[in-house]
């Protein structure tokens, strides 16, 4: 529940989630001091491994690491300032993405020569649907060039016997990450990132029987901390197959500090 003050609550009435909420920033932090002083400093161990790692121009298993993990740290960091803004539905969603840069962190490690194939293919895939899309769709056809058509069936001829055969669940078995894809990913799936039953119940209000009393579209701090933990969770995978890769002993065993951490505060957090 909200307890936006009153000055606060007038300015979110008309601005939404634009509008300052400093003092409800600040409220959440001094709640849940434990979980904000761990995530800060998981970022700035994230931050030493972005400014160290240093990918070799030739190697491009260290260069697809590299980025997945400059990505995994950007949507962690993103996560974080939307917790602390009661934006629990968004800031899981974008821990959801954290999961998959993980996976394909880990994938990349365990299984370097058949996933740097398979990016390739994913991405050669998704050029022929595209391309497919605009050719065969009157309404998306329609008003293209004859340049931009032949560049299309150029695309669709080049990209014909691309086969994705990505699936999430595999990815993260072959990260040695498949029992975290069914405890973590899964739940993100169904109670955040996609518009289903349970992720919509997050914008209602009920009674003690379960009936709707009324709809609520308020910065909630229910399931911070938890939202916090599988976020650290899905980070602190990211961040030690990443470490490991590079040889980053001070920053691994940093890494292995702050896990043992998470564990102890997460106890009474995950479901």
């Amino acid at each position: 529940m909200s307890d936006l003050s009153d000055k606060s609550s007038a300015s979110f009435k008309d601005s939404g989630y634009l509008s300052d909420m400093e003092s409800w920033r600040s409220r959440i932090r001094v709640n849940h001091p434990l979980w904000f002083a761990l995530v800060q400093e998981i970022s700035s161990a994230g931050m030493n491994i972005l400014q160290d790692a240093r990918p070799s121009k030739t190697d491009d298993q260290q260069l697809l690491v590299v980025l997945l993990h400059a990505r995994a740290l950007q949507s962690f960091q993103a996560s974080l300032l939307l917790a602390e803004r009661g934006l629990i539905s968004d800031a899981r969603t974008l821990s959801r993405c954290v999961w998959e840069d993980a996976f394909c962190i880990g994938a990349l490690c365990e299984k370097q020569q058949e996933y740097l194939g398979k990016f390739e293919t994913k991405h050669q895939k998704h050029r022929h649907g595209v391309a497919n899309a605009f050719l065969n769709k009157d309404n998306l056809r329609n008003g293209l060039s004859v340049e931009s058509i032949e560049k299309l069936h150029k695309v669709v001829d080049e990209t014909k016997d691309a086969k994705d055969s990505w699936k999430w669940d595999q990815v993260a078995h072959d990260a040695g990450m498949g029992a975290l894809y069914d405890t973590h990913y899964r739940n993100l799936s169904s109670d955040a990132a996609h518009p289903t039953l349970e992720s919509l119940t997050r914008h209602v209000e009920t009674d003690i029987e379960g009936n709707i009393t009324q709809m609520s579209w308020l910065p909630n701090e229910t399931d911070l901390d938890d939202t916090l933990a599988v976020a650290c969770a899905a980070y602190l995978c990211a961040a030690v197959r990443t470490a490991e890769l590079f040889h980053f002993s001070d920053i691994e065993e940093k890494l292995q500090q702050l896990t043992r951490r998470y564990v102890e505060l997460s106890k009474g957090s995950l479901t």
